[in-house]
């Protein structure tokens, strides 16, 4: 497929910390230094050719994939 799914990550310095509920659907990650957390809710696939360099990968965190996958099974639960 040409296409990636895209999950944003929103850096915490846009929102005061007591609006981003710490739940499991907003894990938070630090990228480059700067504090970021999952918007599940804007999941959207991306076509290849639209993605820039790589800046950073949680691939290999197997935590934070954990934490990324419960966020989405929240997100996508019927409850």
């Amino acid at each position: 497929m040409n296409d990636r799914l895209v999950v944003p990550l929103i850096p915490r310095a846009f929102f005061a910390l007591d609006d981003i509920p710490r739940i499991v659907l907003t894990p938070t990650f630090e990228i480059e230094g700067r504090q970021v957390f999952v918007n599940p809710f804007e999941l959207t696939p991306v076509p290849i050719s639209r993605l820039g360099e790589e800046v950073a990968s949680l691939a290999h965190d197997e935590d934070a994939r954990r934490r990324i996958q419960k966020a989405l099974d929240e997100a996508m639960s019927p409850y």
